[in-house]
């Protein structure tokens, strides 16, 4: 309501200040039944698009027009009436004021004959109806003048001066000035000002072809919140609820903050609908009360469902069966049990050399605020069915771990997993492997070890950053994560290791929501601390929709060669990984308005069997994508290319990725 009460005081200024010939033809008289309009047709529109300003008109044509007409739809008629074409004259001519055409006018209304010679005997009369446009000059933004920021804080009237997007000399153009309103009025906000007022005032000078803009602002003062109300219908204890309020009374009012608690309450699960307001009708500068209404929906949710991963070097397909219970006990508790089951198909769909089932069930318990508030605790049971490149292993999976989130950017965890492997169906070479390394320093990857079966008990610190401004599909921001697992055998495993990973992502838009630069850089090294090495999986590897995409999945690293062949035999080989791995990309995102887009990377990376090497070792690909923006992510598909390549890692391999995934890579 807001934006159409600005929208129409800006079109009556710039209407009242313009010359309005109107049109030089008579609007056609014609009344309601009398014809029936086939098409709306717009000449002389150049500036503005012509689709446009018929979405804005009253008078439409018939849907399918040829066909209706064929066919005598008569509930799909769109009939003609003058008064809709006295109307659309205005509103056409206040659209063009509103895009700074302030001497443009509707020269005149043509109603031709529709479909002649070709109407039919007792249908009704069909007819097309043209707008003649004259746009004229575009206006010019004469003086922009912001009054009332001079009592704001220093340095905070240079920057609320900075949000507003109007410079002199420009082209007028309405959403610009409605923009600038309101970032000004959400900077002022979100410094504290709940009661700013913004007002602005548009002069038109169509003599000059020029517009002045005046923009008046009172900021007020400075709000403080009050009392967290809240109210609703839910069955948990209210004490549980204002454990996840982070709100503390007396702290400054800001939007975000209240945007944070929204988000801090759905995260509990329980609820379908939370609603968090500021009650700004208080006098201005008394507290600022906020009111939290929540709904809890049904805890109890069975979800089936499935999914693919293509690869150049693995297909996968999936089905999975979710039961959970969000509000177990009533106390947020969630339980939940998921059992998956699947096939895959490596190194390719037509090739299959490794090809078998997949299978996992998975029991899951999460405590809300255990052991303090703002902390959560989960523990993982699982059983797992899974098949690699020469081997596959079953085994069950323990985990418990604690979650600190101390504000919506930043997550602390600690977790202890123990979990046990047990392999069959293993290629000859990992075999050969299992009693140690091989003494050959011509082949790749022959320093690694292989154990069967083996068990790993390790604890494992997580750290992560995330100021994205869409973790689906982020266009802006920095994100960064840190892990460090360490395994011993007082902690129930057979390997004594340390395991570090980091990396850091970039993401700088260019063009708002539109176009941006993605960036990524990381590493990570294994150090193991007995004769046994590091473990086999938790090895480093690369290659895949998420890191080089002119690889296969998980296919840029150190290999033996297959059975029966040697190291230059160029025949298939296993990719084992190291330890020590470096990766960095580079991503320049385009989309449209309907979500569609467009992707071209350059990634660049290499695993080492032991110690990092130097820039020169670094595997590089080329590539582009084609993106789509769906309610659950990303969809897209990648094809590199690699330009880049270390014969001894790439024997056998193909020269291309192709990758279909959901998510960005990065």
């Amino acid at each position: 309501m807001l934006r159409l009460a600005c929208l129409a005081s800006v079109a009556c200024a710039l209407a009242a200040c313009a010359r309005r010939p109107g049109p030089t033809g008579a609007v056609p008289e014609a009344t309601r039944g009398e014809a029936v309009v086939a098409r709306v047709r717009v000449e002389g529109a150049r500036r503005v698009p012509a689709y446009a300003i018929r979405q804005k008109i009253a008078t439409r044509g018939t849907p399918a027009a040829e066909l209706t007409r064929a066919l005598r739809v008569k509930r799909a008629y769109r009939w003609l009436d003058r008064r809709d074409l006295d109307d659309d004259v205005r509103r056409i001519e206040n659209l063009y004021r509103l895009e700074g055409f302030l001497r443009a006018r509707v020269a005149g209304v043509e109603v031709r004959e529709a479909f002649a010679g070709r109407r039919g005997r007792g249908g009704p009369r069909w007819v097309d109806v043209v707008f003649r446009v004259e746009e004229g000059p575009r206006a010019a933004l004469r003086d922009v003048e912001v009054r009332g920021l001079e009592d704001l804080p220093e340095g905070e009237e240079s920057r609320a001066r900075s949000a507003v997007s109007l410079r002199e000399g420009r082209a007028f153009d309405y959403d610009a000035y409605s923009r600038s309103l309101a970032a000004l009025r959400s900077f002022l906000s979100e410094r504290g000002y709940a009661w700013a007022r913004v007002l602005g005032q548009v002069r038109a000078d169509a003599d000059a072809g020029a517009v002045d803009v005046g923009i008046d602002v009172d900021p007020g003062e400075v709000g403080l919140l009050g009392e967290v109300r809240l109210s609703g219908r839910f069955t948990v204890p209210e004490s549980l609820i204002r454990k996840q309020i982070r709100l503390v009374p007396g702290q400054v009012y800001r939007p975000r903050d209240l945007e944070r608690l929204q988000s801090d309450l759905y995260d509990l699960g329980i609820f379908s609908t939370v609603t968090v307001a500021p009650d700004l009708s208080v006098p201005e500068g008394s507290p600022i009360p906020v009111d939290v209404l929540v709904r809890e929906g049904d805890p109890r949710l069975l979800e089936v469902g499935g999914g693919v991963r293509v690869e150049s070097s693995r297909f996968d397909a999936r089905a999975s069966v979710l039961l959970q219970d969000r509000n177990a006990f009533r106390r947020a508790v969630r339980l939940s049990s998921r059992t998956e089951a699947g096939y895959s198909v490596l190194p390719a769909l037509g090739d299959p050399e490794y090809h078998g089932p997949l299978a996992s069930e998975e029991l899951k318990a999460t405590f809300p605020h255990v052991p303090w508030s703002q902390f959560q605790t989960s523990l993982r049971g699982a059983v797992v069915l899974e098949i690699g490149q020469g081997y596959q292993y079953w085994g069950p999976q323990f985990e418990a771990a604690v979650q600190y989130a101390p504000g919506r950017r930043l997550l602390v965890s600690l977790g202890y997993n123990l979990r046990s492997y047990d392999f069959f169906s293993v290629d000859e070479e990992l075999l050969d492997l299992s009693a140690g390394p091989v003494d050959d320093p011509t082949v790749t990857g022959a320093g690694t070890t292989f154990m069967d079966p083996y068990r790993l008990g390790y604890l494992e610190l997580r750290l992560r950053g995330d100021g994205r401004d869409d973790p689906l599909s982020p266009m802006s921001g920095v994100a960064a994560e840190l892990t460090v697992a360490g395994g011993a055998s007082f902690l129930g495993g057979e390997f004594t290791y340390l395991r570090v990973r980091g990396e850091v992502s970039g993401y700088l838009p260019l063009v708002p929501r539109t176009l941006s630069l993605a960036a990524r850089i990381g590493a990570g090294a294994i150090r193991p601390f007995d004769d046994l090495g590091a473990p086999y999986l938790q090895r480093f590897r690369l290659g895949g929709a998420a890191t080089v995409r002119g690889w296969g999945y998980e296919q840029l690293s150190p290999r033996v060669p297959g059975e029966d062949c040697g190291a230059d035999d160029g025949c298939p080989d296993t990719p084992v990984g190291g330890n020590a791995m470096v990766l960095a990309n580079l991503e320049l995102r385009v989309y449209s308005r309907v979500g569609l887009g467009f992707a071209g990377f350059v990634d660049a990376g290499r695993v080492w069997e032991s110690a990092f090497g130097g820039p020169a070792d670094l595997q590089v690909s080329v590539g582009g994508g084609v993106r789509y923006r769906t309610p659950i992510g990303v969809v897209r598909l990648d094809a590199g290319v690699p330009v880049v390549r270390d014969p001894t890692l790439a024997a056998g391999q193909p020269g291309f990725g192709i990758h279909f995934g959901i998510g960005e890579a990065f």
